[in-house]
């Protein structure tokens, strides 16, 4: 499992699906039943950063079978496991389906409570509240998470921090923003790696909010090329959920200096790899800039039945 942690962190993520796998299946048969689930949920999130909503999902669902049959004696993986299926059903833009998972949490939650629950519960009904535009409760959870947490931060993939500053972006507080920045240290010179992924591309967002704020030339070329030197890194790595987002935030990037065409372009390969395994809520959160966008690509040969559900998903919260 350390093997597995230790790949996953430098970005090898075969192996360390491998490293995981052998793991959850060693400690079946030793029957150690929580740190099989914490495996097979590690295994889950390797599936959804390459992509692979579909398996992930099964992966939780198997999982969560497995746990109901074995009654009082997992609560807490149990709990676990309804955030993780609440968070994948999230993506795929099944709001109602995700919203019962995370209720069935908090109701496990009451009699197995831990800090690390409380954390991931909030965190993850945090990012729900964002995408429907609820973005002070968001906040407010977060603070909730980052109270509840009983381990530090700083070592997560999607630190609490940069969760956190995407919101202040969405509500234009672009000052806290660059504090974050400047807080965490972060240059678009920076090596590009998984482990610091989710930091790169949210500064990467900053940069672009920065510019569309006073048309600061070098923040937009920053971002442009931070966001190129990810998606190479990524598309090298397989990781085709990162490449997903990163394509996103290129088409916002490209949006911003109003080059149409490349923006579009990168769009359309986000469409093009998230359709099949109908990841929904990276386009969603965009908000109305996504909107204009969406229908620049309904010209350029997207999928209209696709575009049409990202077009009705935006705009039943904005």
């Amino acid at each position: 499992m350390f093997l597995g942690l230790a790949h996953q962190t430098g970005g090898d993520l075969d192996a360390a699906y491998q490293y995981f796998a052998g793991s959850v299946a060693s400690l079946h048969k030793a029957g150690h039943l929580h740190f099989q689930l914490v495996g097979t949920m590690a295994l889950s999130d390797i599936l959804v950063a390459q992509g692979r909503l579909h398996e992930a999902i099964r992966t939780y669902e198997r999982a969560l079978l497995f746990v109901e049959a074995q009654g009082r004696q997992v609560r807490q993986d149990e709990a676990s496991l309804h955030v993780g299926l609440g968070e994948l059903y999230f993506e795929q833009g099944d709001w109602a389906r995700g919203e019962g998972h995370l209720q069935r949490a908090e109701q496990l939650a009451e009699e197995a409570w831990t800090p690390a629950i409380e954390a991931r519960l909030c965190t993850v009904k945090a990012r729900f509240e964002a995408t429907q535009g609820r973005l002070k409760t968001a906040l407010d959870l977060l603070n909730q998470a980052e109270h509840s947490s009983d381990r530090p931060t700083h070592f997560e993939l999607r630190p609490l921090a940069a969760l956190r500053t995407r919101i202040w972006l969405r509500q234009g507080r672009l000052s806290e923003a660059l504090a974050w920045v400047r807080e965490e240290g972060l240059s678009a010179d920076d090596e590009c790696s998984y482990r610091t992924e989710f930091q790169s591309i949210t500064l990467a967002r900053v940069r672009i909010a920065e510019y569309e704020g006073g048309r600061a030339e070098q923040a937009i070329r920053e971002a442009v090329d931070l966001l190129a030197r990810l998606l190479d890194k990524a598309e090298t790595d397989d990781r085709n959920g990162s490449v997903i987002e990163i394509l996103v935030v290129q088409a916002l990037a490209f949006y911003a200096q109003e080059n149409i065409p490349a923006a579009t372009q990168a769009l359309l390969r986000a469409m093009t790899l998230a359709q099949p395994q109908g990841i929904v809520r990276v386009f969603v959160d965009e908000g109305l800039p996504m909107l204009a966008l969406l229908a620049e690509c309904l010209s350029h040969g997207a999928d209209p039945v696709f575009v049409k559900q990202l077009q009705a998903a935006i705009t039943r919260i904005t």
